[in-house]
């Protein structure tokens, strides 16, 4: 009733999910009508929204914010029986250009602050039943207070992490990989195609070294299958919940930093548990800007959950420094890549608009829709991909061509970088699966075929080093082949300068 009183219009309560309320709207649709509630902005805002609106006329008011923000085109307003004159879209132009800040962001967040106070006066006037909902209340208005939202924030994230690339990612994987795989799955299909196909070649394709049932099939559903599993539960969880919208604001002025907002926290928090899955979640973004710089991050500066997991274990009895040197490396990485793409990458920063809705219970059949759609969605788009992917590599296994790589690599892994040449093998395969890569090198350290420093460097270039295969056919199909491409150049380049110059660093620092 407040908020019908408030803005002129008909408000109606409803819950799509369970189709509550749908009759009620279908009513109130009949009695649509136009707000009576007019935004406020600031002074000068608020000065040329009048001066612009005497040239269109008192009728066609309302329109001047849309025209400010780049909403509405020439040709769209002529149909509406509007025509400025070229003199006057210059003059709107030259307008624009007089805002230190973007205008769009200027509107967006008077808009956003007036939405803001209305939530409150009507959540106040609201009368909250039951003990479970004054807490969830309560709750809701902490998580989107600096505290103890921050420290919510943080055991929200460390619960994501702990399920999505600790249970998930290593014990689930590990079960699926070891045990199903291995011991069951594997060797009864290893037999049957050997016995139905004769042929090598096909034998060689279906159940080779890089074969679709010995290398894509488990890869699909032994390796990403839990992790997507996993994180679609908790994603779901969170997201009926209420709370995801409250971690994107909370996370929202540190995003910023790297020219992006609030909803960039959760591919980035994926990707510290599989690439793959988190360059697709990079679909919640508003701009192309936004998706772009976002998925050239996650290539670049974000290590997946098995090279996390490496990078512990080879670590681990070694110097502080080791650890320190590695984090430092890709922290600043991360920060700088993300300023510069910023602001090389074209296009300005999305406003940063999301709905608040108050913190309740999730509901399972809710929850349990999206997992089993998402679900359905992954079997249906992405576990073809690999099937390709497999189909490539052993193409290229047959015509010997992955073999050249590696010689032709050799010389930069073992000159410019200092590491073994077995060390070239490890970052092959680490191309192909960022694990095998990842195992390759920790076993190299257990042979102590790696000194400190050579442990050190391996770790720097094994993360910002080019994602694994998945990860790229991902990109190639989210971002196409120009972006792909371009982004898989500068990361390799990058992370091959920034190695190298470590290597060097510690060459001159006495390091053997």
């Amino acid at each position: 009733a407040h908020l019908t009183r408030t803005l002129g219009i008909p408000v109606v309560e409803t819950i799509a999910t369970i189709e509550e309320g749908i009759p009620a709207l279908l009513k109130a649709a009949l009695r649509a009508a136009v707000p009576t509630w007019k935004p406020k902005y600031p002074q000068e805002v608020q000065a040329l929204i009048a001066s612009i609106g005497k040239r269109i006329g008192a009728a066609h008011k309302p329109i001047v914010p849309l025209l400010l923000q780049n909403q509405v085109e020439p040709h769209e307003i002529s149909a509406l029986g509007i025509h400025l004159s070229p003199e006057a879209w210059s003059d709107l132009k030259e307008a624009q250009k007089s805002f230190i800040r973007p205008l769009s962001r200027v509107l967006m967040e008077a808009r956003l602050e007036q939405a803001k106070i209305l939530t409150g006066e009507t959540r106040r006037r609201a009368v909250v039943s039951g003990l479970q909902g004054r807490w969830l209340d309560v709750l809701g208005r902490w998580s989107l207070r600096s505290w103890p939202g921050y420290l919510l924030a943080a055991v929200a994230l460390w619960g994501l992490y702990e399920f999505v690339a600790v249970f998930g990612a290593q014990y689930a994987v590990d079960f699926l990989q070891n045990v199903v795989f291995n011991r069951w799955v594997n060797p009864y299909t290893v037999r049957g195609i050997q016995w139905l196909f004769p042929w090598n070649w096909t034998q060689q394709l279906l159940i080779g070294p890089y074969g679709i049932f010995t290398m894509a099939l488990p890869y699909a559903f032994a390796l990403l299958l839990p992790i997507v599993s996993t994180f679609f539960l908790a994603m779901s969880l969170l997201e009926d919940s209420g709370y995801l919208p409250r971690l994107s604001v909370l996370l929202n002025r540190l995003f910023r930093i790297i020219g992006l907002n609030g909803k960039a926290v959760f591919p980035v928090i994926l990707g510290f548990g599989c690439g793959t899955m988190a360059m697709l979640s990079c679909r919640i973004l508003d701009t192309k800007k936004e998706k772009v710089l976002t998925s050239f991050l996650l290539a670049l500066a974000i290590p997946c959950s098995a090279q996390l997991a490496v990078v512990l274990a080879m670590s681990a009895g070694l110097s502080p420094v080791v650890l320190l040197i590695w984090f430092s490396v890709l922290a600043a990485t991360l920060l700088g890549a993300g300023y510069v793409g910023s602001k090389a990458l074209p296009g300005a920063p999305s406003p940063f608009f999301l709905e608040i809705p108050p913190l309740r219970m999730p509901q399972m059949k809710n929850v349990w829709r999206k997992v089993t759609t998402r679900l359905g969605w992954y079997l249906k788009e992405v576990v073809p991909l690999f099937v390709l992917g497999s189909v490539i590599v052993c193409a290229l296994d047959g015509l010997g061509w992955l073999t050249l790589i590696e010689q032709w690599s050799s010389p930069v892994i073992t000159r410019f970088l200092g590491l073994p040449t077995r060390a070239t093998e490890a970052f092959l395969l680490g191309f192909l699966r960022r694990d095998y890569g990842a195992a390759g090198l920790y076993q190299l350290q257990r042979e102590g075929l790696l000194s400190l420093r050579q442990t050190t460097v391996s770790l720097v270039a094994m993360t910002l080093f080019m994602p694994c295969l998945a990860q790229g056919l991902m990109a190639l199909k989210e971002r196409g082949l120009k972006v792909t491409l371009v982004i898989g150049m500068v990361v390799v380049g990058y992370a091959l300068a920034v190695s190298g110059a470590l290597n060097w660093a510690l060459l001159q620092g006495g390091w053997a």
